[in-house]
């Protein structure tokens, strides 16, 4: 869903790819990204899946969950659940 927080949360974690120089990435994914995210999600150890949620929980990347993480994780859930109920 476009817009929403949590998406677009998840989606920057998955883009793990750099682009090499000053150059700006595009707005997409690769498919290796994409089956790499899938198989995390499907496949992946407790390990794994509790560091792809510290990752999405990290919103400020300092590799610490504050409060104002937790804070805004919960709230784009909560958008994230809203949406998808109307």
């Amino acid at each position: 869903q476009k817009g929403n927080r949590l998406a677009t949360r998840l989606f920057q974690i998955a883009q793990v790819q750099r682009v090499a120089g000053n150059r700006m990435r595009r707005p997409m994914m690769t498919c290796y990204e994409l089956l790499a995210l899938f198989s995390v999600l499907r496949f992946g150890e407790d390990s794994d899946l509790l560091e792809l949620l510290f990752c999405l929980f990290d919103a400020d990347a300092d590799d610490r969950l504050s409060v104002e993480d937790m804070t805004l994780c919960i709230f784009a859930f909560l958008d994230w659940t809203e949406s998808e109920a109307a």
